[in-house]
């Protein structure tokens, strides 16, 4: 499972829950606690979608729960510190042995920059213009390899960030717009940002988030992108797209604590992008964020260390295969 435990969960109560009339989502229902699953609301569950399409999502779902359940066990990017008790609740209703031996990239070495044209090539000069900025005083915006957004939704961000007044670095890839290959921007954006603002098509992201410059990191919630940056200690500013990473920006705000959510009422908005920089950057709760996220990173530390939760579930799973 390459998401959480969490999500792993809702999948298991999927059935449970659009018989319980929690789904699918409907607008009147959209802030009502799921009193089975906290701390998610039902809008955390999934994006709103027809009949038909729930009807069809909810039967690939039991199909991906039933192989688990005839499977030999289950290995979780995950780990106990964050989601022990998902990960017991898992263990109990499906009797299969689960191993959380995340965060994978944590314990294992760094992929090859890609080669193939999926992605566009890393551009490393970013990480000379970072050595030129204060610490913790820039926004690094990445929303992920697959996720795409609006036209309309991506202005609105970009001019959110020129009216932050602060220095970031957003990485505006190829496929980022639905039904576009590429991304212009206006050239009084341009203008406004010049000296300020750095815009690339990719990074290498671990190095970017480990740099002391990086201040926050504004994200869509992607699983593997949130336990990349609680690993290196940088608060989230959570824009979650939809699927996953609607429950994972829950978890990020409301149980972990480490992160400020865009709040969004119809669409996204600039002052919206505007006020959840001020947010975490600035007064008592950003503060409180920040240190909330330094000791969760030294809690993935003690998690990868030789003799931490992780290593201890990653033996365990090989001690399973060679005794399978």
């Amino acid at each position: 499972m390459t998401s959480s435990a969490a999500r792993f969960r809702v999948y298991m109560a999927y059935r449970r829950l659009s018989e319980m009339g929690y789904l699918p989502v409907q607008e009147s229902n959209m802030d009502k606690p799921v009193d089975e699953l906290p701390p998610l609301l039902v809008r955390d569950l999934h994006a709103r979608m027809d009949t038909a399409r729930h009807v069809a999502y909810a039967d690939l779902l039991d199909h991906i729960v039933a192989g688990v359940r005839q499977s030999s066990g289950l290995i979780l990017n995950t780990f106990d510190a964050i989601e022990r008790a998902d990960v017991e609740h898992i263990r109990r209703d499906t009797s299969i042995p689960v191993f959380p031996v995340g965060p994978l990239h944590a314990i294992s070495p760094v992929a090859a920059p890609q080669q193939s044209g999926a992605l566009p090539e890393e551009d490393r000069s970013c990480l000379a213009w970072l050595d030129t900025q204060l610490p913790g005083s820039v926004l690094f915006v990445s929303f992920g390899t697959l996720v795409s957004i609006d036209a309309d939704e991506l202005m609105e961000l970009a001019w959110g960030l020129a009216g932050s007044n602060r220095p970031f670095l957003w990485v505006v890839r190829p496929r980022l717009v639905r039904g576009r290959d590429s991304v212009e921007l206006p050239g009084e954006l341009l203008q406004e940002i010049r000296g300020r603002g750095v815009i690339v098509r990719w990074v290498p992201q671990e190095e970017v988030l480990s740099h002391p410059a990086i201040g926050a990191f504004v994200t869509h919630c992607g699983w593997n992108s949130t336990l990349e940056s609680i690993s290196k200690g940088v608060p989230i500013i959570c824009k979650p797209c939809g699927s996953d990473q609607l429950g994972t920006a829950r978890y990020v705000c409301d149980m972990w604590k480490v992160g400020v959510r865009v709040e969004i009422k119809d669409k996204v908005t600039r002052e919206g992008i505007q006020v959840a920089i001020e947010r975490l950057m600035d007064g008592k709760e950003g503060e409180m964020v920040r240190d909330r996220i330094i000791e969760m990173s030294d809690v993935v530390s003690k998690c990868t260390m030789k003799g931490g939760s992780s290593e201890l579930a990653m033996n365990d799973l090989v001690d399973f295969i060679e005794s399978s």
